[in-house]
C-alpha cells in the first residue's frame, strides 16, 4: 500500500547503492547525501561499517524483517532519509518494493555498479549475454528451477548467481555439478572492493573434495558465482547475434508446427486456439524481445502460449506458472514433445512476484487470476497481455492497459449437400499495453 509521504520539496528519500564502505569507492556527491541525511536506514553491518561517516546527530534504523515493513516506519522518520543498499538497488534490490510502497516522485535512486558487474570486470569478460539469477531475498525453489532450466539450455554460456544463506556459493556450484555434465568454470567473489575481497576458481571437472578443500572455513553466504560453460571456447569479440542468425533457430526444423491442429497434448483440457495465440504473441511483441528475454506464462494451462512463443523464439527463457498439477504435467509433456526447455512452477500467480517483475514479457491467462496484482508488478518497459473469456474481465483489463480487442474465429464445416457453413468458437478478449519498441 502506498504511503502519503510529502514529496512537494523533491525526493525526501534516497536509495543509495554502495559496493564498499571505504571512502575512496564512494562518490563525493553520495558522501554529501549521507552527511546531510537526518535518518539513515541500512543493515546492521552496513551502518557499522560507515561509523566514520555517520554523525552523532543522525538517527540510524536497521532493516526490519520482513524488509517491506521499513516503508511504514519511514512515515515517522525525520527527512531527508538515506537508505543504504548494495550495488545497484534497482537490480534485484529494494527499489521494486519501494515502487510498490511509496508515492511516485517521493524517492530517488543513486546506483552503483552491481556486484555482478564487478565480478565480470575482475575476469575481464563481457556479460551482456549472461543469465543472472538471484537467490537472495527470493524463494529458493523458484530460483533453483530457473538455474536448472538455464543449465539444460544449450545456448546458456554464462551464469551469474547471487548467493544467500540458504544457497551459498558451495551449494550453487554443487547444483551446477548435479544438473550439467558439461564443464563449467566457476569463479566465486566475496567482499568485492574491500580489503577482505576473495576470489576462488573451480572447474566442475575437478573433484568435489577439491571444492571442499578450496572453500573450507570460508563464509560465502553473500557472494557472486560466475559460471562459464566450455571456458576454453569464449568468443573473443563480444557480440549479440540477431534472432535469425542465432543457432538456436535450427532447433525448429524437422518438427510439427506449434500452430498446426492436434499438435498439443491436452487430455480434453481447455486450451488457447492457434489463431488466438497468434494475436497474443503479436501483442507480446515477440519479434522485438531481446535475445534470451524472459517470458512468463501465468495460468499456463497446458502451455500452448508459452510453447508457441518458444517455437518462434527458441532463445527465450519461458516460465510456466500453473496451479493445477495435472495441467502442469501436460506442459512438461508438450515441452518435451517439441524439444523445448522451460521452467515449470506449481502455484498461484501471487506467490511469485519476483518472477513477474523480472520478466521482459508477461502473459496472463488462466481465468484472470490476480490481474491487479500482476499488473502492478509488470515493469513499464515489459510487454503485457491478458486474455479472458468474460466481458467484465475484459473491461477491467482494457481500461487499465488501454487496449482491447475481440478475437472471434469461425471454421468451416460441411453440410449434407456438400456446401460449407461456418461454426464459431467462443470469442476471446485480448487486452494489452502499448510499449515503446525502443524500450523493450
Amino acid at each position: 500500500m502506498q504511503q502519503n509521504l510529502d514529496s512537494t520539496d523533491g525526493p525526501g528519500i534516497s536509495f543509495i547503492g554502495l559496493l564498499s564502505s571505504e571512502e575512496k569507492w564512494i562518490q563525493p556527491t553520495v558522501l554529501e547525501k549521507i552527511r546531510q541525511a537526518k535518518s539513515i536506514v541500512g543493515s546492521k553491518n552496513r551502518i557499522a561499517s560507515l561509523s566514520w561517516l555517520v554523525g552523532p546527530t543522525q538517527t540510524t534504523f536497521e532493516f526490519p524483517s520482513p524488509m517491506a515493513d521499513i516503508f511504514d516506519q519511514m512515515q515517522k522518520m525525520p527527512k531527508p532519509i538515506v537508505v543504504l543498499a548494495s550495488g545497484d538497488p534497482g537490480y534485484f534490490g529494494i527499489v521494486r518494493l519501494a515502487a510498490l510502497s511509496l508515492p511516485k516522485n517521493s524517492f530517488e535512486v543513486i546506483p552503483n555498479a552491481s556486484s555482478v558487474a564487478w565480478a565480470f570486470a575482475r575476469l575481464a569478460v563481457n556479460w551482456e549475454d549472461a543469465t543472472v539469477i538471484s537467490f537472495h531475498g527470493r524463494k529458493h525453489g523458484s530460483s533453483l528451477a530457473e538455474l536448472e532450466s538455464s543449465l539444460v539450455n544449450p545456448w546458456t554460456r554464462k551464469l551469474a548467481l547471487i548467493s544467500s544463506p540458504e544457497a551459498d556459493a558451495k551449494a550453487l556450484i554443487n547444483a551446477i555439478r548435479s544438473t550439467s555434465s558439461e564443464e563449467w568454470q566457476t569463479h566465486i567473489f566475496s567482499n568485492i572492493l574491500s580489503e577482505k575481497e576473495r576470489h576462488f576458481s573451480y572447474s566442475t571437472k575437478q573433484s568435489i573434495h577439491e571444492l571442499d578443500n578450496l572453500l573450507a572455513g570460508e563464509a560465502l553466504d553473500f557472494s557472486v558465482v560466475v559460471a562459464i560453460r566450455d571456458p576454453g571456447n569464449i568468443p573473443q569479440t563480444p557480440s549479440e547475434p540477431t534472432i535469425t542468425s542465432h543457432p538456436s533457430a535450427t532447433l525448429t526444423r524437422g518438427r510439427s508446427s506449434a500452430f498446426s491442429p492436434r499438435t498439443f497434448i491436452t487430455n480434453d483440457n481447455p486450451y488457447t486456439k492457434a489463431e488466438v495465440r497468434a494475436v497474443i504473441l503479436s501483442k507480446l511483441c515477440i519479434d522485438q524481445l531481446p535475445l534470451h528475454a524472459r517470458l512468463v506464462d501465468l495460468g499456463a494451462g497446458v502451455g500452448t502460449v508459452g510453447v508457441s512463443a518458444l517455437a518462434l523464439r527458441p532463445d527465450l527463457k519461458v516460465t510456466f506458472v500453473e496451479r493445477n498439477a495435472e495441467r502442469l504435467e501436460l506442459v512438461k509433456k508438450n515441452l518435451e514433445s517439441f524439444g523445448f526447455v522451460g521452467t515449470l512452477i506449481h502455484g498461484e500467480n501471487s506467490e511469485f512476484p519476483e518472477i513477474i517483475s523480472n520478466s521482459e514479457s508477461v502473459f496472463l491467462g488462466g481465468g484472470f487470476s490476480d490481474f491487479e496484482l500482476v499488473e502492478s508488478l509488470v515493469r513499464p518497459t515489459s510487454s503485457f497481455v491478458v486474455a479472458s473469456a468474460s466481458l467484465e474481465h475484459a473491461n477491467r483489463a482494457g481500461s487499465r492497459l488501454g487496449n482491447l480487442c475481440q478475437v472471434a474465429i469461425s471454421r468451416s464445416a460441411s453440410l449434407v449437400d456438400g456446401t460449407l457453413r461456418l461454426v464459431s468458437d467462443n470469442p476471446v478478449f485480448i487486452s494489452w499495453r502499448e510499449v515503446n519498441q525502443d524500450d523493450i
